[in-house]
C-alpha cells in the first residue's frame, strides 16, 4: 500500500473519529523479527492502524489494517478483525483473525493470529499511548511467526 494512501486513510478515518467519540483510531509501528522460511532471522517493520468501537467497559473491537515490510523480500499487507480489552487501568491485550495478503509470495492470502499484551494508561496528557509486545503467527508453508515490539497512540 502506497504511503500517500495510507496517510490519506488516516486522515479520513481520524475526521470521522472527531464526529463518533465511541471511535478509537489508532495509528501503530514497531519494529520485530522473522521467524520461519526464507525470511528466518530477519528484521521485519510494520506500520499501521486499528480503527476499535466501544463493546462495553474497557472492552472494543474493530479492524485492524497493517503493512508488514520484511528486511528483505516483499512487503505484505495484514488485515481482519481485533479484539481488544484493558485491565487494571493500564494492560492492554488483544487478539485478532487477520489475512496476509502477499505473505508466502505470489498471490497467497494466508491467514493467522495477531495477539498484543503491554501497557496502555487510560489518559495520558490528552492522549492514549501504548506499547505492546506483538506477536503474529502467519499461515504460510512453514509457518512464519513475527515477534515485534509496537507504539503507537490512541486518537
Amino acid at each position: 500500500m502506497k504511503p500517500v494512501f495510507m496517510a490519506v486513510l488516516l486522515l479520513f478515518v481520524a475526521g470521522v473519529a472527531q464526529a463518533d467519540d465511541a471511535l478509537l483510531v489508532r495509528p501503530q509501528a514497531g519494529i520485530g523479527v522473522f521467524e520461519g522460511g526464507s525470511q528466518n532471522g530477519k528484521m521485519v517493520r510494520h506500520a499501521g492502524i486499528r480503527i476499535l468501537g466501544q463493546a462495553g467497559g474497557a472492552k472494543r473491537y474493530g479492524l485492524e489494517l497493517t503493512r508488514l515490510t520484511p528486511e528483505r523480500g516483499p512487503s505484505f499487507t495484514a488485515f481482519g478483525i481485533v479484539l481488544e480489552q484493558r485491565l487494571w487501568g493500564w494492560f492492554n491485550m488483544s487478539i485478532g483473525t487477520i489475512g496476509y495478503i502477499g505473505a508466502g509470495g505470489g498471490r497467497q492470502r494466508p491467514f493467522g493470529l495477531v495477539t498484543n499484551l503491554g501497557w496502555e494508561p487510560e489518559d495520558w496528557e490528552g492522549i492514549k499511548p501504548f506499547v505492546t509486545l506483538r506477536s503474529e503467527t502467519i499461515g504460510t508453508d512453514p509457518v512464519g511467526r513475527v515477534h515485534s515490539l509496537s507504539v503507537g497512540m490512541g486518537l
